[in-house]
């Protein structure tokens, strides 16, 4: 097996759509964060955390608009506090107190208390039924007296609310004045439930014909009630339900076509609209128009101070690693292109066909398969210049490393967080997004979309930055990108993605001096019928401009790529120099399951349009033949050597050769 191929091409010397998540000023150290709440002008935090800004500040905190971080309640070390529900001019919220207590409490704003007597273990979920508090999940007893999974609050003590469930409630909802439960359950007082249910009177009654499994959340949202989970269908089968639906008062209806992954959790914020998130993805908006969003885990998201924050269990790599607490900005980090037959991810943390966020692949072929050719694919770049040698590695080595090399922007003087906030993003265009600004960009009213004004057609002259950067229709010829004035961006195919990155950022991962590189990517598909060749094709359309002013004897372009056809671990790979291209293809004619594609495998080529096949290699595990790390061994990588700097003997000819396949 050979996973990877490095092919080098030896070059002549020369509030919106989509969200981001950025570092706040407000670092949580681990753990996580489980909910957010603005009360009494401060911002409440809960998680299960041990230290705030690397200061200890456990399980629940609070942030008022001087910055200013305050412990609230009687909190240690592994302790968590979980779902915050306003109360009047009180907070109510669930906490957990390992080897203590569980249970439901109280914050005034100056007194944390609990409410009532200790949960024999935590409840799932709070909300307010007829202006009571009322408690959900698995428990049997509160205070030692057994009691129902659902009870609410008088004001003196838990009540039983209705007869007791079967199994866990998990999520417990008012939508229209009505309360509705859901969980683990399937009946209640001999009535069948199927996992969701309403109070009706002192009983709960069955809601349509319910779900076949588990419901993890539940929301209201305007006239509907929406619920996630691991069930598939209505109970009856008649509705297939891929793990989210919206009961509409008569029946159960599909909410989001995508299915989900593990501990899934409804968000909404008037901002940005209803989400799902999951352990491997973030849905905005479900429905026909969704967007996924390169994030996951979220569990929370509020204003505060004019900063839109999410909290949750993530670690994301944005400029600077955020960890459980961030701010969501408008822009793109990660997209797809699907106008051609394939779906192609495209990113700023490790290219193309790879995103690291959730480890999935992101090169589907065809469309909507579910199988992919290709688990990574980025850009090298080698330089020698006086009998020195530079290097920008891939984006997959450095991601995964913590190191800098391709990093987002252009080569400039002052990498600030605005500049950071700038250009890490991707810009997605596509003909009918432009050909719709150019028709309306005079019209009264008209709001050109984020893509449009944002597009980098000029760099900071002050931060001595290119005054051209992402190319543009400059109509009146002044060298300035004027959107409001209908200019356009101008992209290649159907459909592009365009990324401008540098190496730039110190420290350098080979320890050494910045190349000046600025490199351009215009990712592009035509949106063409099968019976074209284009319709299996992904371009790719690289600017490498030197922005240094070292002058190198020779440079190459080395592309990195992780191939991945199916079940990857039965690839073979190999080059035709007469094509100019690298390819990979499967061992034998049958892929294997569950995440092959079964018989007649495809094949994947790589094949440069405009610069000649310097060399190919194959790289392995480790070894003399296993991944370039240092600027020298990317060199010999390029030069179709091993890390030795030995050559390749063909083992028929017994010639040296620079183009080689296993």
């Amino acid at each position: 097996m050979r996973r990877t191929l490095l092919l080098a091409f030896l070059l002549a010397a020369g509030w919106c759509s989509g969200q981001r998540l950025v570092p706040y000023e407000v670092v949580v150290d681990s753990w996580g964060v489980e909910d957010l709440l603005v009360h009494d002008g401060k911002l409440l935090i809960a998680g299960g955390f041990p230290l705030i800004n690397g200061v200890h500040g456990y399980a629940l905190v609070s942030l008022d608009t001087l910055g200013i971080i305050s412990q609230i309640g009687p909190f240690t070390a592994y302790e968590s506090v979980d779902h915050l529900v306003s109360y009047g001019d009180s907070v109510l919220m669930i906490y957990d107190r390992v080897g203590m207590d569980y249970g439901v409490a109280m914050w005034d704003g100056n007194t944390w208390e609990p409410v009532g007597g200790t949960f024999n273990t935590a409840p799932r979920a709070l909300t307010l039924f007829n202006g009571q508090p009322v408690a959900v999940g698995s428990f049997t007893q509160i205070g030692g007296v057994n009691v129902p999974n659902v009870v609410r609050w008088d004001g003196t003590s838990w009540m039983p609310l209705g007869p007791d469930l079967n199994g866990t409630v998990m999520a417990a909802e008012v939508h229209q004045g009505e309360l509705y439960i859901a969980g683990g359950f399937t009946s209640s007082n001999g009535i069948p439930l199927a996992h969701v249910a309403k109070l009706t009177g002192q009983s709960w009654a069955p809601v349509g014909q319910g779900l076949n499994d588990n419901v993890v959340d539940i929301r209201s949202h305007s006239s509907e009630l929406l619920l996630i989970g691991s069930f598939t269908h209505t109970s009856d089968s008649s509705v297939v339900l891929p793990n989210s639906a919206r009961w509409t008062g008569s029946q159960y209806l599909p909410l989001s076509a995508t299915p989900l992954a593990s501990w899934p959790k409804l968000v909404y914020s008037p901002e940005l609209g209803l989400m799902i998130s999951d352990e491997d993805k973030t849905i905005l908006n479900p429905g026909p128009d969704e967007q996924l969003l390169g994030m996951y885990h979220i569990k929370a998201v509020e204003s505060f101070e004019g900063h839109l924050l999410a909290g949750g269990l993530f670690e994301y790599p944005s400029f600077d690693l955020v960890r459980w607490l961030g701010e969501l900005i408008p822009g793109d980090e990660s997209t797809t292109l699907d106008a051609a037959g394939m779906r192609v991810g495209v990113n700023m943390w490790s290219g193309l066909g790879y995103h690291p966020v959730n480890g999935l692949n992101q090169f589907e072929v065809p469309n909507g398969s579910g199988n992919h050719v290709l688990r990574d694919h980025s850009l090298c770049a080698v330089g020698v210049s006086n009998g020195n040698v530079y290097a920008v590695p891939d984006l997959f080595f450095t991601q995964s490393r913590g190191y800098h090399g391709w990093d987002p922007g252009p080569w400039g003087a002052d990498t600030s967080e605005a500049y950071w906030r700038r250009y890490y993003q991707v810009w997605k265009m596509d003909n009918g997004l432009v050909w719709d600004h150019a028709a309306h960009w005079a019209d009264p009213g008209y709001v050109p979309d984020r893509r449009i004004t944002t597009w980098p057609g000029n760099g900071d002259q002050l931060n001595n930055e290119a005054p051209r950067l992402a190319p543009f229709a400059d109509n009146d010829l002044d060298g300035n990108y004027e959107p409001v004035s209908g200019e356009l961006p101008m992209f290649r195919g159907d459909a592009s993605i365009y990324t401008v990155r540098s190496d730039k950022r110190a420290p350098l991962w080979s320890g050494g001096p910045p190349m000046g590189l600025e490199l351009h990517t215009m990712d592009h598909q035509y949106g063409v019928p099968a019976s074209d060749l284009r319709h299996h094709v992904h371009f790719q359309h690289y600017w490498a401009i030197n922005r240094s002013q070292v002058t190198y004897d020779t440079l190459w372009l080395m592309s990195f790529t992780w191939h991945a056809i199916g079940v990857d671990f039965e690839d073979y790979v190999g080059c035709d120099t007469t094509l100019n291209m690298g390819f990979a293809y499967n061992a034998d004619a049958f892929d294997q399951w569950p995440s092959g594609y079964g018989e007649h495998p495809p094949a994947l080529g790589i094949l440069a349009l405009n610069a000649p096949l310097a060399a190919f290699r194959p790289y392995t595990a480790g070894g003399v033949s296993g991944k370039p790390s240092t600027p020298e061994q990317y060199l010999f990588a390029a030069k179709g050597q091993l890390l030795n700097g030995s050559t390749v003997v063909d083992p028929i000819t017994n010639q040296e050769s620079l183009h080689w396949y296993t």
